[in-house]
């Protein structure tokens, strides 16, 4: 079973979309600017004690960027063990994932383009990131 979460964010503004089976909510964005981002994230496969997921980085109306950054907050028993197409660091319960850097000089995300990102964790799987948000740019 695969759910998505949506959250679209204006630097640390911006609307909560939520799309699980039947239940949705949404609310209107802030206005855009360029530096608008939208982060998607989806439990892709769960097991006893773990599950793997994916976040997805969209450039949805800005131009070439060079550098994004994506955080959330784990609950108290998630722990990331594994991630792949970005760099993490976990500050206890708070996680940061950024672009790597070797991958922005000479590929910037264009418009309307998207990176997406994945790890496996500890934990259960029904949480979901309220306070996910996304920046675009070093």
């Amino acid at each position: 079973m695969s759910r998505t979460f949506a959250r679209t964010a204006a630097g640390v503004c911006g609307a909560l979309a939520l799309t699980a089976a039947s239940v949705a909510a949404t609310a209107a964005p802030a206005a855009a600017s360029p530096a608008d981002c939208e982060a998607t994230y989806a439990v892709t496969a769960e097991w006893s004690g773990g599950f793997a997921a994916e976040v997805t980085v969209s450039n949805p109306d800005g131009g070439p960027v060079s550098g994004w950054t994506a955080t959330w907050t784990l609950l108290p028993e998630q722990q990331i063990v594994n991630g792949w197409n970005g760099v993490f660091q976990q500050n206890g319960r708070r996680v940061r994932v950024q672009e790597p850097r070797d991958w922005s000089p000479d590929r910037p995300l264009p418009l309307p383009s998207s990176a997406t990102f994945g790890f496996t964790a500890t934990g259960p799987a029904y949480h979901i990131p309220r306070d996910l948000t996304c920046s675009l740019g070093w």
